[in-house]
């Protein structure tokens, strides 16, 4: 995207905005605040007696971007499981990924890793420096939503030793080219990704929470955990008191969570696998007709990691098997590869719209009808959370009281709750 402004006010303006918390971080004037925006996403904000125009926030901008790595990295790829019983069932995607963070921390192959908090009523997800084994552990689990990096770069910088960050791939781009030529950099031993197809906004649990009760308060979610592909579960605050339901992951995704809160740049990414990171991880779902209990696919494109999994695998912290081929690897996550292919189709619509494109589109590039009008109507249905007096019809169509699950004991005294 070309642009002459200094700052990513016209990142925001333009809808391109990833939502990936870290410009703030970057501005050494404290320029950059957030406000959570209608769909439910962090929203920079410039205060313009601040800013400088120095433009360090919008040169590691990943919103206008092309994300993607096109440089060739030969990749290793392997699925596993931790062999704690406990995690394995109630991690993401079989626990892999808990499991190195413990074991570089354990094994002082670095001193610092980062995660992310669970969220509550009380604090919002977020992303903290730590080499605490029990706060790795308690972090365990997937968050899907946006995340808060405060004074995360500050932290890094000021740590003494080696740290891996974990992040989804926009976060990694933006941190690639941020910490890029400084000498921050040598502390960074590794980048770890997590698989993406998009991010869901902060509203989307709050969407599942008032199709039980409207008056009900969100106190604490936990999203995956009870296995593959696992249940998201929320503990609420209504008038009759404390109660504690839990959904069907993919079911629920596909009722309201996964459709109608989506940030429109997500949309528009080209780079689901994070191929700059030293490591992606994500479930193997070429396992799903099978797998009861979680298994973590991994691509590994740094031999060092290689060289850690075996080592796990030897200590026996984790089951690792090599695998699947490229073919099986290309079939099973079909929808990713597919937003590599149809990056230029999607930046063409934008034209076509008279609106901002991340990158030139030319002549040669030909508008397929068909897929543009997939194309709006996904643009369309993304953008309906924002909308909360569409929440009641959204919850209705979706039947989604048919998939909140709740014990025996607290559905027979809420049976009579208003739930409109």
């Amino acid at each position: 995207m070309s642009d002459k402004s200094r700052n990513i006010k016209n990142v925001v303006k333009f809808h391109l905005c990833c939502s990936c918390g870290l410009c703030s971080n970057y501005c050494r004037h404290h320029a950059i605040t957030y406000r959570i925006n209608a769909l439910g996403f962090y929203e920079p904000i410039i205060d313009d007696k601040k800013c400088i125009n120095c433009g360090i926030c919008l040169k590691s901008c990943p919103g206008i971007n092309d994300l993607k790595d096109y440089t060739n990295k030969e990749s290793r790829y392997f699925y596993g499981y931790s062999t704690d019983d406990e995690m394995h069932l109630n991690a993401s995607s079989g626990g892999i990924v808990t499991e190195l963070l413990c074991y570089l921390i354990s094994n002082k192959i670095v001193d610092y890793v980062t995660c992310v908090t669970t969220r509550t009523g009380e604090q919002l997800p977020m992303q903290i420096v730590t080499n605490d084994i029990e706060i790795i552990k308690e972090c365990r689990t997937s968050k899907y939503c946006p995340v808060q990096w405060k004074g995360i770069i500050e932290k890094i910088e000021q740590v003494e030793g080696s740290i891996a960050i974990v992040a989804l791939p926009c976060q990694i781009n933006s941190l690639k080219n941020y910490f890029k030529k400084r000498k921050v950099s040598k502390k960074i031993k590794f980048f770890f990704s997590l698989m993406c197809n998009h991010m869901p906004s902060l509203k989307a649990a709050e969407y599942i929470v008032k199709g039980y009760n409207k008056k009900a308060v969100l106190k604490k979610v936990i999203n995956r955990g009870g296995g593959f592909p696992g249940y998201m579960t929320y503990e609420i605050q209504d008038s009759g008191g404390s109660v504690c339901f839990r959904t069907p992951f993919r079911k629920i995704w596909a009722a309201g969570y996964g459709r109608y809160f989506k940030n429109r740049r997500c949309i528009l990414c080209n780079d689901p696998f994070a191929k700059s990171a030293d490591a992606t991880f994500g479930d193997s779902y070429f396992l799903q007709n099978t797998d009861k209990k979680g298994t973590t696919f991994c691509i590994v494109r740094n031999l060092k990691v290689t060289d850690i999994l075996m080592a796990m695998q030897k200590g026996r912290c984790i089951e690792l098997q090599e695998g699947p081929d490229e073919k099986a690897i290309r079939k099973t996550y079909e929808v990713l590869f597919d937003r590599e292919m149809t990056f230029l189709q999607k930046n063409k619509c934008l034209q076509i719209l008279h609106q901002k494109t991340i990158v030139p589109i030319n002549s040669f590039v030909k508008l397929d009808f068909r897929y543009a009008c997939h194309f709006y109507k996904d643009m369309f249905i993304a953008q309906l959370g924002k909308y909360q007096w569409l929440w009641p019809y959204l919850s209705e169509k979706n039947k989604l009281m048919n998939l909140i699950i709740i014990n025996k004991n607290e559905r027979s005294q809420n049976h009579s709750r208003n739930r409109l």
